[in-house]
């Protein structure tokens, strides 16, 4: 229960101070944990906060020392005072707090404090709420998710991806690799997928963008996407390209004025099922896809005419020993392996 509650507060700076209040406490779960490092490494934002709040935690137990701590809150309290020797005096805006009371009480009291008005203001928050993901896949690996909004995300081996859905708006970041999305239409509420190189905004469709560390390539299963800049997030988005089923372009196209290129979508995208679909790809270019999936590496001799020759094949990824069997059988190929098997090297029959 603590994860949700702590997961759906829409500022961040009141989530890292519930997580650090959160962490002190004697019922904490291995769950907690998950979802507080999981909150924690999905957003440098996230992590910056959590040092504000550490920071905030020692000058209060710097005050400690003292007997007396004074908090901010706004808000009207009567005075009053305990057997414990506690008592409080207070107006509008300030708190004066005089206490007997061993260190880690005192601190745990300010810390209830802060959460009491972080509570006061939750419901005010609940109207920008904000669910995080965050997902990353291993090479080789392959993942799919369904989102709080009905849609569908898949991951592609080293893909590291976040997703911020909000009442307003739908957000993704792709930092690398290859994502294929499945957006839910919601009336008025668009969704966006944030590379280095651009912008991807729809309202409802199935897509992928694909981002090499250089540039993005966005194609398209069904419906539309429109391709543009911004130059963060909260700038307006301005729409340069649009892309209809089958239609696939990279970024640095789009600033080039180049035309969409027309696809076999269903086939380009045939990893999300584990397999690998080519129709008169060159070699050079499967080879380079094909060593995105594994540890190992596939290399081809120097030979132009060799590096362009056609590649139609379609198989399953487990192995890059299957897959550069069936690369040989297709195409005629000799095949040499280094000695640590790390380097499996194509070469023309006979060369």
């Amino acid at each position: 229960m603590a994860a949700i509650f702590f997961n759906k507060l829409g500022n961040t700076d009141e989530a890292a101070i519930r997580w650090l209040a959160r962490l002190d406490m004697p019922d904490l779960s291995d769950r907690d944990k998950q979802a507080f490092y999981h909150w924690l490494n999905s957003s440098e934002k996230h992590q910056a906060a959590y040092l504000r709040a550490e920071q905030l935690s020692s000058r209060s137990n710097q005050l400690q020392n003292s007997n007396n701590l004074e908090l901010l809150f706004n808000g009207e309290a009567q005075g009053r005072s305990s057997a414990d020797g506690l008592s409080v005096s207070a107006t509008k805006g300030k708190a004066l707090i005089s206490f007997g009371l061993p260190a880690w009480q005192s601190w745990a009291l300010s810390c209830s404090i802060m959460l009491m008005g972080v509570a006061v203001l939750f419901n005010v928050l609940q109207a920008n709420d904000i669910t995080s993901y965050h997902y990353q896949t291993a090479v080789g690996e392959l993942q799919s998710h369904t989102l709080a909004d009905g849609s569908t995300v898949w991951l592609n081996t080293a893909t590291e991806l976040s997703i911020e859905l909000g009442e307003h708006e739908r957000k993704a970041y792709l930092k690398k690799g290859e994502a294929l999305f499945d957006v839910r239409h919601r009336d008025g509420q668009s969704f966006e997928v944030y590379t280095d190189s651009g912008v991807v905004q729809v309202l409802g469709t199935k897509f992928s963008v694909y981002y090499d560390n250089r540039d993005a390539t966005v194609t398209v299963l069904e419906g539309k996407v429109a391709l543009g800049f911004a130059q963060d997030e909260n700038a307006s988005f301005e729409h340069q390209q649009v892309l209809l089923p089958n239609q696939s372009l990279t970024f640095q196209a789009v600033r080039d004025g180049e035309q969409p290129k027309t696809v076999d979508a269903k086939s380009v995208l045939s990893w999300r099922n584990k397999r690998l679909s080519y129709q008169g790809v060159a070699l050079e270019l499967v080879v380079k896809d094909l060593n995105r999936y594994f540890d190992e590496e596939i290399t081809m001799v120097d030979d132009d005419a060799f590096r362009q020759m056609p590649v139609t094949a379609n198989f399953r990824v487990t192995s890059v020993d299957e897959a550069v069997y069936k690369l040989a059988v297709s195409l005629d190929l000799d095949v040499s392996v280094s000695d640590a098997g790390q380097t499996h090297t194509l070469a023309p029959r006979g060369n």
